[in-house]
């Protein structure tokens, strides 16, 4: 396992989630741009491990994802704003997704996510966006060169479909 940070492995942020697990066999999910294991790195550092410290290990839902992982997600992802691409590009050149930086989703088993998020916000940890989906979904969180302290409530209009309202706090 190669360390980016003192409590995870690069290999912690693209080896983990539901889709990957299963298809880890047919697909790569490795990283190709320098660039993202720079920002997967910053991720762990900033983000990641203080939350680890405080309130203990973090389960990963949802890391980083290639352009083949996000194939076989089908609906519930929008890879071209949600920053799990890190900064990969597509065949032309382009980035993934233009905001750049590294995204994660994870839960902390008996603490909820509406906790996680009050203390990432209240510690003024430099993250970028965090989507709340609710106190027992997981937290997305990203990293990245905006640091725009965004809060995202994915708000639930009808089962299993949301609607994304930007809010002042948690």
């Amino acid at each position: 396992m190669n360390k980016c940070s003192k409590f995870f492995s690069y290999e912690d942020i693209y080896q983990c989630g539901e889709t990957w697990f299963k298809n880890k066999e047919l697909i790569s999910n490795i990283p190709k741009e320098n660039a993202t294991y720079e920002g997967i790195k910053k991720l762990c550092e900033n983000i990641l491990d203080p939350i680890h410290e405080n309130f203990g290990k973090i389960n990963l839902t949802y890391g980083f994802a290639s352009l083949e992982l996000t194939k076989k997600i089908k609906g519930r992802i929008y890879p071209i704003t949600d920053q799990h691409a890190g900064f990969e590009k597509i065949n032309n050149g382009e980035f993934i997704c233009k905001r750049l930086g590294q995204a994660v989703d994870f839960k902390i088993t008996n603490v909820s996510s509406l906790k996680i998020g009050q203390w990432i916000i209240e510690n003024q940890l430099p993250f970028d966006r965090i989507y709340f989906y609710g106190s027992e979904k997981p937290l997305h969180i990203s990293y990245g060169p905006e640091n725009k302290k965004q809060i995202i409530h994915m708000k639930e209009y009808k089962k299993n479909k949301r609607v994304p309202q930007v809010i002042k706090s948690l």
